[in-house]
C-alpha cells in the first residue's frame, strides 16, 4: 500500500507539472494520503533545475521538456497510468525497456555498493511484462535495448528515434462521452422493457385463448 501512495503521489505531482506548464491558473494537490514530501521534494527539485524558467525564457526560441521515469514499472497498469496522464494533458509518451538476462542481473546486483537480496531480483524478474505492443496498442511507441553487454549507438539511435516521434506526435485527450453512453444505456433498457411488455401481453392474450 506505502509503494501505490507514493507512486500516486508521483502521479500527481506530474499531473502538476504538466497541468502549469500548460494552465494560467494551476491546481495543486495537497499531498493527502502520505504524498506531502514527495511533492515537496519535487516541488524543490524542480525549483533547483529551473524548469519553468528555462521553458518561459522566449530569447532562446520555443524549447520543449523530456520527463524522464526512471522506475521499474514491471506491471502494465503502472506504466498504462502513465500513459493516461500523457494523453490526459496532450503530451507524447514512450518508453524504453532494458531488457537484460536474471544471471547478469543477480552478477550486477551483487557486485555494486548496495546490493538487494536475490529473491527480490527474482521476484522482480518473475513479475515483469515487458512492453507487447500487440496486447495493448498504447505501447506501441516502444524501444526494447539488450543491455546484457554493452549499449551501443545504434541503441542510443533508436531510443533518440522514438522520442523524436513522441515529441512529434502528443497524445489526444478522450473525449467524455460519459453523458451519451448513459443515454445510450437508458435507451437501450427501455428498449428491452418493450420487448418484455410485448411478450408478455402476447402470452397473456394466448393464456387467455386458451382458457376459453
Amino acid at each position: 500500500a506505502g509503494w501505490k501512495q507514493h507512486r500516486q503521489a508521483v502521479l500527481e505531482c506530474l499531473d502538476d507539472l504538466l497541468q502549469e506548464l500548460t494552465a494560467d491558473t494551476p491546481h495543486t494537490h495537497t499531498g493527502a494520503g502520505g504524498g506531502g514530501s514527495v511533492c515537496e521534494r519535487f516541488k524543490v527539485a524542480k525549483e533547483e533545475q529551473q524548469i519553468l524558467s528555462v521553458l518561459q525564457d522566449t530569447h532562446s526560441g520555443p524549447r520543449r521538456l523530456a520527463l524522464l521515469l526512471d522506475d521499474n514499472f514491471y506491471y502494465h497498469s503502472m506504466r498504462y497510468q502513465v500513459f493516461q496522464l500523457a494523453r490526459r494533458r496532450s503530451a507524447g509518451f514512450c518508453q524504453l525497456y532494458l531488457r537484460c538476462p536474471l544471471e547478469v542481473c543477480l552478477h550486477r546486483n551483487r557486485v555494486r555498493g548496495q546490493p538487494v537480496s536475490d529473491d527480490v531480483i527474482t521476484e522482480m524478474a518473475n513479475r515483469m511484462e515487458p512492453p507487447n505492443s500487440e496486447k495493448n496498442p498504447w505501447e506501441k511507441n516502444s524501444v526494447t535495448v539488450d543491455t546484457t553487454h554493452t549499449v551501443t549507438h545504434t541503441h542510443i539511435q533508436e531510443l533518440l528515434q522514438v522520442i523524436s516521434s513522441a515529441v512529434e506526435n502528443p497524445l489526444s485527450p478522450v473525449q467524455d462521452d460519459s453523458e451519451q453512453r448513459e443515454a445510450d444505456r437508458q435507451r437501450c433498457a427501455c428498449s428491452v422493457l418493450h420487448q418484455v411488455d410485448q411478450v408478455c401481453r402476447r402470452l397473456v392474450s394466448q393464456a387467455m385463448l386458451t382458457a376459453r
